[in-house]
């Protein structure tokens, strides 16, 4: 049974980073319209811009973790 629970606990821990990278890349993406609206610039172009370089960010930071082998 442990490994299965171990195998459990891996899927758990891999669904919850897919739900916070998901969150953060809409709420980046929200607040990049947002901006661009209050600033009267392109909404599309503000979200695409800020959701982009959050995204570029998020996998810059997962690949420095898996360089040194730990979650930063």
């Amino acid at each position: 049974d442990a490994p299965a629970l171990a195998d459990s606990d891996r899927s758990a821990d891999s669904a919850r980073a897919i739900v916070l990278v998901v969150t953060t890349l809409v709420a980046l993406i929200a607040l990049g319209a947002l901006g661009a609206w209050m600033g009267g610039a392109s909404m599309t172009r503000g979200a695409t811009r800020v959701g982009v370089g959050g995204a570029v960010a998020l996998a810059l930071t997962y690949g420095v973790g898996l360089l040194i082998g730990t979650a930063v």
